[in-house]
């Protein structure tokens, strides 16, 4: 089964992880769950942070564990509550000190937001809260280490652009002149690897229009008079296995691998494995895909410890970490608190946005 989709211009991507309308929508469509799950699989997802000075367009790696921590901590509900993203309140609310691990609630309700942050409750209750509110609210959890942030979701929890632009709003708030900013840990694995898969499922394909793959599918469903990729700006190719588990796309991949021009491909992944012991991942062979990791939890309780572990284990992050930490394009002999980003220094100077 093949599946194809045009994108039309950037305010409509196809396949966009973060919505920038509010999410009411969602509790009323057929089959939409009302209820965040608690337990279960989530994902997690790796960024380096850093700041840079909106006048000088200086980038400073500092270590925000400490300002995050005391905001956190803060109990000014008013000034913590005020925060907004598309029309939905924002909460960061901290739960366990020891690994600097974080609810990230966003709801439409805002005496729920206020009334989570009065009180102090573990993961389980605030995701019974929000469970209990008919769809109400959302949330992932948010790891913050010294210049790097984990994000862990499910599927509809905010993520890290909501998670950006909290930040730069509290920066704002607080009158520094900063800006907050997330950098992706990438890596691919490269075509060579792909022939070593033990199994393919669902293989995925990207191409902007300088691909002259786009051209081909748009004249064989358009008739090919150009008007009709005025307004794409990318093409979207699922390649779906029949439901069975002896099903195996590595042939199929192989061809693609060696028949898909490089000139406009944006990225080309592929569920897989590469051994048979291994769990089914998302694999990117062409194109930088963010490195993650998924972890398996009974109860949200575990989430911090999880989190740790799975951090701890992944040797990919570790290097990306590194090299994060090499890059001259960053000043180092700042602290946090030297740059004025302190709460303690700040609150004083806050405003309301």
């Amino acid at each position: 089964m093949y599946g194809i989709k045009l994108n039309r211009g950037k305010g409509v991507a196809a396949y966009a992880t973060v919505p920038l309308q509010p999410r009411h929508w969602r509790t009323s469509l057929p089959g939409c769950p009302h209820r965040q799950a608690i337990g279960g699989r989530m994902r997690v997802g790796y960024f380096g942070y850093f700041v840079r000075d909106r006048e000088t367009d200086e980038r400073y790696l500092i270590d925000l564990r400490k300002f995050f921590r005391e905001f956190a901590a803060s109990t000014d509900v008013g000034f913590k509550s005020q925060f907004r993203y598309g029309g939905e309140s924002l909460l960061l609310q901290l739960l366990d000190e020891d690994t600097n691990t974080y609810l990230f609630v966003q709801s439409r309700d805002l005496e729920l937001v206020k009334r989570i942050q009065r009180k102090n409750l573990s993961a389980d209750d605030i995701s019974a809260i929000i469970g209990a509110n008919n769809g109400i609210g959302f949330a992932s959890y948010v790891v913050v280490g010294k210049h790097w942030v984990s994000f862990a979701c499910r599927v509809l929890s905010p993520r890290h652009t909501a998670f950006s632009h909290f930040v730069n709003s509290l920066f704002q708030a607080l009158t520094l002149e900063f800006d907050f900013v997330l950098r992706t840990f990438q890596s691919e694995l490269g075509r060579e690897v792909a022939s070593q898969f033990d199994k393919v499922g669902r293989i995925n394909i990207q191409v902007n229009t300088n691909s002259p793959l786009l051209q081909y599918v748009a004249d064989f469903f358009t008739g090919g008079d150009a008007e009709e990729l005025v307004d794409v700006q990318e093409l979207h190719i699922s390649i779906v296995p029949k439901r069975s588990r002896k099903a195996d796309l590595s042939e199929t991949l192989n061809e693609i691998i060696d028949r898909v021009p490089e000139n406009g491909l944006e990225s080309l992944t592929a569920r897989a494995r590469l051994e048979e012991t291994d769990r089914m991942s998302d694999m990117y062979i062409y194109g930088a895909g963010a490195i993650r990791d998924f972890v398996f939890v009974d109860h949200e309780s575990e989430v911090p410890a999880e989190l740790s572990k799975a951090k701890r284990d992944n040797a990919k992050l570790k290097e990306k970490l590194e090299e994060f930490r090499a890059d001259d394009e960053f000043q180092t002999d700042n602290t946090a608190r030297s740059l004025g980003i302190s709460w303690a220094l700040a609150y004083g100077n806050r405003v309301d946005i």
